[in-house]
């Protein structure tokens, strides 16, 4: 990506006359000028107006991308944010995304209009430092906020565990995503910690589709007696399904939500959003 610097050594001028043509401030010379759009336009070089903005406070917005996916998700956070920005004089800019492309877009937009972008999802490891990415683990060296799944999960365990469950099913949302593999890190633990073998055939993954997911399980031949899920969504579609099949909830199936969880230790998902829990039922 084209920096400042390389437009300034292309069109012979100095940073600061580069900076004063791309604002449009007065007393710079024409052939200068001209030099400096030139090597512009040469070397497709885009000024980052997010850092104008935070050096000079003339920005009052920060961005939030949110995958349409997770719209429920960011519709809890929004008042959230909201209010803690209104204590910095700054408001939100919020944009839906459908898939990757159209989030590198959405942020590089945002960027110029706002003095830091906050993801609902991954981003490259390169990105800015003002884009934020939220409810994910970073990749090292990123700038990442969130919840940690792993501890979430392995709190979400050791709860029904003490309910006396032992056959726990685990819904993740792929076999890839950080977050997935976090909670199925923190699944083995619990059960290596209680000498509770593992079963792979209780470990459902969604890949966007949560009830083939869930439908996997209840026509196995696999002994559960508790979901632990990430989404409040998965929980209800797997309520939704239980009764479809007419298994109690929660008398023979308990379900357990990670999500809408405060945290009583920072950036963890540890307090567990109960959705329906009984006594175990094996």
């Amino acid at each position: 990506m084209p920096t400042i610097d390389d437009v300034s050594r292309l069109a012979n001028v100095s940073r600061a006359t580069v900076s004063r043509v791309l604002t449009g401030t007065r007393g710079v010379r024409e052939e200068s000028r001209e030099a400096v759009l030139r090597a512009v336009e040469e070397l497709n070089y885009r000024p980052s107006f997010a850092a104008q903005n935070l050096a000079s406070q003339t920005s009052s917005h920060v961005g939030l991308v949110i995958s349409a996916q997770d719209e429920s998700h960011g519709a809890r956070l929004l008042p959230l944010l909201s209010q803690a920005l209104k204590v910095l004089n700054k408001s939100l800019l919020v944009q839906y995304v459908s898939d990757p492309v159209e989030q590198a877009a959405v942020i590089d937009d945002l960027q110029r209009q706002c003095v830091a972008v906050v993801v609902l999802g991954a981003v490259a490891a390169d990105a800015p430092r003002n884009v934020i990415a939220f409810d994910r683990f970073g990749v090292a060296g990123s700038n990442s906020q969130g919840y940690d799944f792993a501890f979430a999960t392995e709190s979400a365990c050791r709860y029904v565990i003490g309910k006396g469950h032992r056959n726990i099913a685990l819904l993740v949302d792929s076999d890839s995503d950080d977050a997935s593999r976090q909670m199925l890190e923190g699944y083995r633990n619990v059960l290596q910690n209680y000498s509770i073998p593992f079963n792979r055939q209780l470990v459902l993954t969604a890949n966007d589709d949560v009830e083939q997911a869930l439908l996997t399980l209840i026509n196995s031949f696999s002994k559960y007696s508790v979901i632990i899920v990430k989404r409040d969504r998965y929980a209800a579609e797997a309520m939704r399904l239980l009764r479809e099949f007419t298994i109690a909830v929660p008398q023979e199936v308990s379900l357990l939500s990670l999500e809408d969880s405060r945290s009583p230790r920072c950036s963890t998902a540890a307090d567990l959003h109960l959705l329906a829990t009984g006594g175990a039922a094996g």
